[in-house]
This record gives structure tokens, sequence and C-alpha cells, in this order.
């Protein structure tokens, strides 16, 4: 089990650490897990971007979708995830704002990844350095000696797109201004798991 986070057709995942749950005596859930994938999205777009915007993060996990829209979360370690989600976007460089959006699982291009079913190396995103204070709990799987990824690109990542099960936010999003169209491309489909 594990994190990972798609953007476009590129993608990266991270390995939970064993014993992640209860490591120095706190309790984390698969929720703080989710968190994390949100926090290190947020981190790789704002280097991938150029320019300043907006986007919608897509998650297949409920609690985290709807604890970014509430501003809370059931978890207390999730919290912490989620403020230093906000403190980031503080002073990020290109990112204005991120909504979150509910998609199933059988949709999430990021499920695949986090199971430890990995695209083609020639898709990884560039590697975002992890902060120290998750060194404890992940690890890049690129990084593990068991490591193997597909030798041929996966037919496609499934489309959410248009997906009529898509969760939207109960406030409208803002929308992205002054991209590229790269930039468009690359945050039309931005999912976590």
């Amino acid at each position: 089990m594990g994190i990972g986070i798609v953007i476009s057709s590129k993608w990266r995942a991270w390995h939970l650490c064993p014993e992640w749950q209860h490591k120095h005596g706190s309790s984390r859930d698969i929720g703080w897990a989710e968190a994390i994938g949100f926090k290190l999205l947020v981190h790789t777009i704002d280097i991938i971007l150029n320019n300043n915007t907006s986007f919608i993060a897509f998650s297949d996990n409920t609690g985290v979708v709807e604890g970014w829209w509430n501003n809370r979360h059931h978890n207390h370690q999730t919290n912490k995830v989620f403020k230093c989600i906000h403190d980031f976007l503080i002073q990020a460089n290109h990112i204005q704002g991120v909504q979150t959006w509910y998609v199933p699982s059988e949709c999430n291009p990021a499920n695949g990844p986090s199971q430890g079913v990995y695209p083609p190396l020639l898709l990884l995103l560039l590697q975002v350095p992890l902060p120290q204070e998750l060194s404890p709990y992940i690890i890049n799987v690129t990084d593990l000696p068991t490591f193997t990824s597909s030798q041929r690109p996966p037919a496609a990542f499934p489309s959410i797109m248009h997906h009529s099960e898509l969760q939207a936010p109960r406030r409208e999003p803002s929308h992205h201004t002054n991209t590229s169209a790269e930039e468009d491309e690359l945050i039309q489909q931005t999912c976590f798991h």
C-alpha cells in the first residue's frame, strides 16, 4: 500500500513504511496517507507550473475531499497535514487556489501507482524533495530495491473528466487563468490516492 499522484499522464508514488500508522506514538489512518498524497501533489504542481493558477485535485477518499471543503478532518494527524498545505499555499509560487472533488476509485488514475502498479519510467514526474518529517513514514518507490516499472505504457489512464459520479465542492471552484496550453493539459487531470 502506498501513495500515488498523477498529473496528466505523469505519475509518482511513495511506499508507506512498516508501522507508519503508529510511529512516534501518534495515530494515523488512511486519511492521513491520502492527505499526504494531496500535499505532495500540491508541492509538485507548484514546481511544474510557470504561471499562477488554481486547480482541482481529484481523489477517491471522501474524508479528505470533504475535510478540505470543511477545513477539518476527524483525524488530528490529517488536520496537521491540511494546516501544512494551507501554510504552503500562502507562500506558493504558482498556485492561487485548490479545490478537491471526489472521483470513484475505478476512475482515479492515481489508484494504480498507489497500489504498486507503476507506469513506465518515461512517465515519471520529477522528484519533489520529501519533507524531512515524512521520511520515517514514506519512501519514494523508485528508491526501493524491489522497484520495477511496466515496460509498456498503460493503454490509458482512466478518464475522470466526464464521469457522472464526480462530486463537486459546495462552492464554485476558482478557474485557472494565465496558463499556457501545456499547463492547461497538465492540470486537467490532477489526482491523488
